[in-house]
């Protein structure tokens, strides 16, 4: 009776170490795999196309998207996927400059006074239809964005 016993034990045993041979094995494979999808993600991300999105000389840009913009109406939208499109297709009338400092967008040039501030557009500023950009249209998006009809969250950027 004693050695059936002990070649119970040596099966438990062997079974054992089998069993956590695979476990490690396998948890040992799951890192493996997490780190190679973590490279190939990185090579294929919105991170590894940012800094090489825009290329100026076919007046182009390429964007990878994780999901649908839900809002392109840029008096309405609150989500990064948005704002980054709308970054791309609009220009406001400043801008920063690689130096993070403020730059001539729309407008050439402006003034600030006590009285408030005054900007000049560029005369070649146009829209994609060739239509000349006008105050006008400034003034109309800012007071869409400051209606309480359309709800806009930013609207207290703009008051």
């Amino acid at each position: 009776m004693s050695t059936s016993v002990s070649s119970e034990d040596s099966f438990t045993r062997s079974a054992g170490k089998q069993l956590l041979t695979f476990a490690v094995s396998s948890i040992g494979a799951v890192v493996i795999l997490m780190y190679a999808l973590s490279w190939a993600s990185s090579l294929t991300g919105a991170t590894a196309t940012a800094s090489v999105a825009v290329d100026p000389q076919t007046k182009t840009v390429t964007l990878f998207l994780s999901q649908e913009p839900p809002q392109l109406n840029s008096s309405l939208a609150t989500d990064q996927v948005s704002g980054m499109i709308l970054g791309h297709v609009m220009e406001g009338l400043l801008r920063y400059d690689k130096d993070n400092r403020l730059a001539p967008g729309m407008a050439e040039r402006w003034e600030m006074t006590a009285a408030g501030a005054t900007f000049w557009l560029r005369h070649d500023a146009r829209w994609s239809d060739g239509v000349p950009v006008t105050a006008h249209d400034f003034v109309f998006s800012w007071r869409l964005a400051v209606d309480p009809a359309n709800a806009s969250e930013y609207a207290f950027i703009v008051y």
